[in-house]
């Protein structure tokens, strides 16, 4: 072979080679859940939220002096998602990550392979004073009230919640960043005065639905119901889409209760969400518990249940 051919094939298998590398890096970008929003050379502080939620409460305290990233992104199931090769690279890098740190299945299951991958970071645990209540509780032909034994992982949807979690932000990041004390307190302090604000509206536009029965697919309000005076009645059960049996109770209970409306969350199946609804002649609504514009969504679901 010609020396001039030899140097044209060898070109071209370098060029294979990194058109490989640089596709491969791409795929990391762009894999859900890859969040390359902020710079690890920007002066900041990296700090990785779990859920979308948390996101606002984050950068309401940290301001310019953090950049948030989200383990579980948008629209995926906190309870079985699994990060991608990219998002821990990135959280490999960071300072902190604050944890909602209720039991949820992610974190659960992650939470040790992360720290492995950054014995350096700060774990922040945001449920730190929170009074949790039972998950899965459902009222039997008795009238008793019968729980798994676990708690119940949704914290974030108390408004009362937030603000605790909020001020375990402040005080993980002021720990990291002493000299910025005022600066994170007085992000707090903002904040925490928009959840008194939000928590005042949504009591007084439930004070008149206080005592009844909400149908919901996915167990995830009884926080939100319980501060607010409602009750929940949850279709699915510790994950599991309800079998005949299940699906026959509810609509005992629904009717027991008068109730004409179901609400699904858009993370969740809706099947036996559209059976029950067919069978009692309710509607469907739709409460999404992962939004990451938490005080908005937070009035938007008041909304919702005051014309559930």
């Amino acid at each position: 072979m010609k020396p001039k051919y030899q140097i044209f094939i060898i070109t071209l298998i370098l060029t294979g080679i990194l058109i490989a590398a640089g596709c491969t890096d791409d795929q990391y970008k762009t894999t859900p859940g890859y969040d390359n929003s902020g710079t690890e050379d920007d002066g900041t502080i990296i700090i990785f939220v779990t859920i979308p939620p948390q996101k606002e409460m984050a950068e309401a305290v940290g301001g310019d002096y953090i950049t948030v990233k989200t383990l579980v992104p948008p629209g995926a199931d906190p309870h079985s998602y699994e990060p991608s090769p990219g998002t821990l690279e990135d959280i490999s890098k960071a300072d902190a990550y604050a944890i909602v740190g209720s039991g949820l299945e992610t974190e659960e299951n992650w939470l040790d392979r992360i720290t492995g991958l950054n014995p350096d970071l700060k774990i922040i645990n945001c449920s730190s004073g929170v009074k949790f209540i039972a998950s899965e509780a459902e009222e039997d032909d008795s009238g008793e009230t019968n729980t798994n034994g676990h708690a119940d992982p949704h914290i974030w949807l108390s408004v009362s919640n937030g603000k605790i979690m909020t001020e375990n932000m402040k005080r993980g990041f002021t720990e990291i960043k002493p000299e910025l004390r005022a600066e994170f307190e007085s992000g707090a302090e903002n904040y925490i005065s928009l959840l008194d604000t939000l928590n005042s509206e949504i009591s007084d536009k439930l004070k008149e639905r206080r005592g009844e029965y909400i149908l919901v697919y996915h167990p995830a309000w009884r926080y939100f119901a319980e501060e607010y005076g409602l009750k929940t009645i949850s279709i699915e059960k510790d994950g599991k889409e309800p079998t005949p049996a299940g699906i026959k109770s509810v609509i005992d209970q629904a009717e027991k209760y008068s109730i004409k409306t179901v609400l699904i969350s858009p993370q969740f199946s809706i099947k036996s969400a559209e059976v029950i609804a067919e069978e009692t002649g309710s509607r469907v609504m739709t409460a999404d518990p992962l939004k990451e514009e938490y005080i908005e969504n937070m009035r938007t679901t008041a909304e919702v249940f005051s014309e559930a």
